[in-house]
């Protein structure tokens, strides 16, 4: 198994450490089957996703062309507002999650390594595997879940703010659309944030974490292979 330098990722099927450029064409080529299963439920989930919040944003759209029209003071209903669209975007991904559990419960059926140890074990159990054997690395995952929630209602303030920016622009006629845009450009923006933690935060901290365990085993990487002991 190559060990991924900084900068680099690791195929989780094979555990060949790859270039980020590259990490796609290799999925593609070697693991065709798990690509087909998560492109599935990509599509599965955008649908699921646009179910919700479309039809949400509309309406809230609707609801903010109301402040053209008031007459009394707007500041707890524009705060109300934001907190609406922060919510709908939350129940949104919730429900698309509970709508996918079938692509998600496929996806986790791929066995997996474990990007520090080498362990090989299904997808559904990388993480009580990483908390039982790799305990240290609780808090680190505790920092990337906070990040990924942190980013996702940045996103969310930034769409409200192009809302309110844009809207005066908006016709009913058009609104529809306004909404898909605002809906898709908010995912977007938040899978490449969630891209980039992976490419600077994520391969970075594997890296440093895997050269500890192994030199903590006495355990030689070379660039291809598994893992050797040190004699």
């Amino acid at each position: 198994m190559g060990v991924a330098s900084v900068g680099q990722s690791t195929c989780p099927f094979c555990g060949q450490a790859l270039s980020f450029k590259g990490f796609q064409t290799h999925m593609k080529a070697n693991h065709p089957e798990y690509v087909a299963a998560e492109e599935k439920w990509d599509r599965d989930f955008r649908k699921d996703f646009g179910k919700v919040a479309l039809p949400g944003v509309v309406v809230w759209i609707i609801a903010i062309l109301f402040l053209f029209f008031a007459t009394q003071p707007v500041e707890l209903y524009f705060l109300g507002l934001v907190v609406a669209v922060i919510v709908l975007m939350g129940i949104s991904v919730v429900y698309a999650h509970h709508a996918t559990a079938v692509d998600i419960r496929a996806l986790k059926a791929f066995h997996r390594r474990c990007q520090i140890c080498g362990a090989e074990v299904p997808g559904g159990q990388i993480a009580d595997h990483i908390r039982s054997v790799h305990p240290e690395e609780r808090r680190y995952l505790i920092e990337a879940r906070t990040y990924a929630l942190g980013t996702l209602a940045a996103v969310t303030l930034l769409m409200t703010y192009f809302a309110i920016l844009l809207l005066p622009y908006v016709h009913a006629t058009s609104s529809r659309s306004f909404g898909r845009a605002l809906t898709m450009g908010g995912f977007f923006l938040w899978t490449g944030a969630m891209l980039g933690w992976r490419r600077f935060v994520d391969s970075r901290h594997i890296a440093r974490v895997r050269r500890t365990w192994e030199q903590s085993h006495g355990i030689l990487s070379g660039s291809s292979g598994p893992p050797t002991h040190a004699q």
